[in-house]
């Protein structure tokens, strides 16, 4: 069966397979199995506690999610079909986007509660199978951020 068609035949499906044992694995590990905007922020302020949160880590994951979902200063629609709820602090992950706000540990809660919403929109269905091939970039930055933020978790 020729599943090149439909987003099928394996070029979207490996960075996004590897984005579920990753997120699998972060949500155990970071937010004692029960992920949440705020088990983000507490994560975040754990991190920063133990003087391991570096901007500079992070501006890679910025600069693509600024690039994704800001056109002209103004999010775009990208950035609506994030699906952001009220509890995933929208204000924030804006005001981070738009560069109003620069606190290291609110910009890496703001990529981070990005990164849980591919995580829900994917888990959950939102995600068409026949959009994953415009996805695999998304996974690919989500896939080095859980790596960089588990790595820092652990002392690495």
């Amino acid at each position: 069966m020729d599943h090149s068609k439909d987003g099928c035949d394996g070029s979207a499906t490996h960075p996004t397979g590897y984005f579920s044992l990753l997120w699998n694995l972060f949500e155990g590990l970071v937010c004692n199995k029960n992920a949440s905007a705020s088990a983000l922020e507490h994560a975040v302020k754990q991190l920063k506690e133990r003087d391991m949160l570096k901007l500079d880590d992070y501006d890679k994951f910025l600069t693509y999610f600024v690039n994704r979902y800001l056109e002209k200063g103004k999010t775009n629609d990208r950035y609506k079909k994030l699906n952001l709820r009220n509890g995933d602090k929208p204000k924030l992950v804006e005001s981070v986007l738009n560069g109003s706000e620069t606190t290291p540990e609110k910009v890496l809660l703001a990529i981070l509660i990005i990164v849980y919403r591919y995580r829900n929109n994917l888990f959950h269905g939102i995600k068409e199978i026949t959009d994953l091939p415009n996805q695999i970039e998304n996974f690919r930055h989500a896939n080095d951020l859980l790596m960089m933020f588990m790595g820092k978790w652990k002392g690495e």
